[in-house]
């Protein structure tokens, strides 16, 4: 659920005007990811369609989180209103939370809201309600300005900070690094996303937990690879019987376990559980007994959290093509949540698609097409120059075109095109994805003969 108004917004940066859906109300149940606009400093920031200038608006604003039983109201003390006019609009917005809300859910605590002066005053109650302590903020706080000082340090000085500051440097600072990236690309600072990300790799490289990271990567990807020479080693006809007797073989390596569970998730069925706990019991000792029944723990452990998240991912991702269904601007709309569109949602996306045209919904069927178009021109947008000019490559269906292309331009590229093309051939076969990894391979080899010229 949110309350937004149509406010046409002047550019500080080139006076271009613009409409924008401004949000005045945020209910975590109905709308997840407005909670992430709000933490991210994404909620109401617009970015110009003429010169791409980051404009803010300042508006009051209702944050409603029913499970906590909060209701926050944040008035800028910025904005030129008069008290009477705070208090009719507070009022509008209450009433327009519960009205929303069945008479059962409509409790006290929507009468007596809490108020804030601030977006950074509001931003800090809502972490305090999740149980994120002023503390924790003034950790991650240093943690930011630990980022500010490796990006502007020099050779020797990037050096002694990462020795100096070693413990800070752990899971937490890596993920802020990712989001700061993340938000600077976002708002059009390629440069400065792309020196976090040089940052990042350095440490990967220098710090303690960067290398623990590495090794830890290694290994997974060292089990992925067995396990995946092991599945292909059993041919086309995969039984249940053959996949327990696998499974069974890395008893004692979890690292093989969570590839295995990831790799043959939905071949995890009755009849493969009910096999493997058959094993256990009619095991000859009780080592073996215990050490079936193990495994198929593990096993049931790994692939319930595995539907945990693909239920989240896909409830969220759901929630989010709702937001942009309902939209006035369906390119605004996906700009302010470029962040958050992944994978998930893009299936999500397809699969409406698929159900619009299979029930003949031409007015859906042309809503959801153009979300799809638009996500993926603003992708483009955003991508690295490899990518687009691999995704052109893709597009050209005329092998003698796309080799003439490759003549022209895979040079200015170099290698980089090839690591470029190596890792989405990769991430391609990971999926299953083999028609357009076996494309981007012939591809590849093009381009190592054009480079090699």
């Amino acid at each position: 659920m949110a309350l937004s108004k149509q406010t046409v917004l002047n550019c500080p940066n080139c006076g271009n005007q613009f409409r924008a859906d401004v949000e005045q109300i945020i209910d975590v149940e109905r709308d997840p990811s407005g909670k992430a606009r709000l933490l991210s400093g994404q909620l109401n920031n617009f970015q110009c369609p003429n010169c791409g200038f980051q404009v803010g608006v300042g508006t009051p604003i209702a944050y409603h989180d029913p499970s906590k039983e909060l209701l926050l109201i944040n008035v800028p003390m910025e904005i030129n209103m008069t008290q009477d006019e705070q208090e009719r609009l507070i009022g509008q917005l209450i009433r327009e939370i519960s009205d929303s809300l069945p008479q059962e859910k409509r409790k006290g605590y929507l009468l007596n809201p809490r108020r804030t002066f601030t977006m950074q005053g509001l931003v800090e109650t809502v972490l305090e309600a999740d149980g994120i302590t002023r503390e924790m903020l003034d950790e991650r706080q240093k943690k930011l300005e630990l980022v500010e000082q490796l990006l502007q340090a020099s050779e020797e000085e990037f050096a002694q900070i990462v020795t100096d500051h070693d413990d800070e440097i752990d899971g937490e600072f890596f993920t802020i690094l990712g989001l700061t990236a993340e938000a600077a690309h976002a708002d059009g600072r390629t440069e400065v996303a792309n020196q976090i990300n040089a940052v990042r790799s350095r440490l990967l490289e220098t710090s303690r937990y960067g290398r623990e990271a590495m090794e830890t990567a290694r290994l997974q990807e060292a089990a992925v690879r067995k396990v995946t020479q092991d599945l292909n080693a059993l041919g086309e006809q995969v039984s249940h019987e053959k996949l327990v007797d696998l499974v069974m073989s890395y008893h004692d390596n979890d690292e093989y376990i969570q590839a295995f569970v990831g790799l043959v998730h939905p071949a995890l069925d009755y009849t493969f559980y009910q096999m493997l706990s058959e094993q256990a019991d009619q095991a000859k000792n009780k080592k073996d007994r215990r050490k079936a029944r193990q495994v198929r723990d593990r096993i049931l452990e790994l692939a319930q959290a595995v539907e945990d998240q693909s239920r989240a991912a896909a409830e969220q991702a759901t929630g989010l093509l709702r937001e942009i269904l309902e939209s006035e601007s369906v390119e605004q709309a996906v700009r302010q949540r470029v962040p958050m569109i992944d994978d998930m949602f893009m299936a999500v996306l397809q699969a409406n698609l698929d159900a619009a045209q299979k029930q003949n919904n031409p007015q859906a069927v042309a809503r959801l097409q153009a979300i799809q178009e638009t996500v993926m021109q603003i992708i483009m947008e955003s991508s690295p120059p490899e990518i687009r000019f691999i995704n052109e490559l893709l597009q050209i269906e005329d092998p003698l075109e796309a080799r003439l292309k490759l003549v022209n331009e895979a040079g200015q590229y170099g290698p980089a095109l090839l690591q470029t093309m190596t890792a989405l051939i990769e991430q391609m076969q990971q999926r299953g994805n083999e028609p357009v990894a076996q494309r981007l391979a012939e591809l590849r080899q093009e381009v190592e003969k054009v480079l090699e010229a």
